[in-house]
């Protein structure tokens, strides 16, 4: 069960007995709720969960390095195909690198104001055009009827 660093954020990967790997960002882990948020690859969404009902369906022997590397790298991929397609529809320019680690050092967490989904800086890249955190769905705070902020 580890734990990848990719520039600022910081995040566990495991496997879980039903829901297969899961993705779960330190910042969720650290904090003293009931509820922490993971992402579970199978489905590609965020799902809340009881801390304590996680932890024991997560199994012993869960992803070796390579597989939570490879699960860290198809999230990030279909975050920068959602992000594209959110971008054109916009008519905004996309480039590869419009998709970046955080810049910003402080941890944030918030709810995509487009699908309500839960997005983390330890988790989720973010746009390199707004700098706002960017949503699996693609939405990031570029959008056409208002300015991101």
């Amino acid at each position: 069960m580890p734990w990848i660093r990719r520039g600022a954020r910081r995040v566990w990967l495991g496997q879980h007995m039903t829901l297969g790997p899961i993705i779960v960002p330190e910042g969720e882990i650290q904090k003293q709720d009931d509820d922490l948020m993971a992402y579970v690859a199978a489905d590609r969404t965020v799902h809340k969960f009881k801390a304590a009902v996680l932890r024991t369906n997560i199994q012993r022997r869960g992803l070796t390095e390579e597989q939570a590397a490879q699960t860290l790298d198809a999230f990030d991929e279909g975050a920068r195909q959602n992000h594209h397609k959110y971008l054109s529809g916009l008519r905004n320019a996309y480039n590869e690198g419009s998709l970046q680690e955080s810049t910003v050092a402080k941890h944030r967490s918030s709810q995509c104001w487009r699908c309500k989904a839960h997005v983390d800086s330890d988790l989720n890249l973010e746009c390199a055009l707004c700098n706002w955190i960017a949503c699996q769905c693609g939405a990031c705070g570029c959008r056409s009827d208002e300015p991101p902020f």
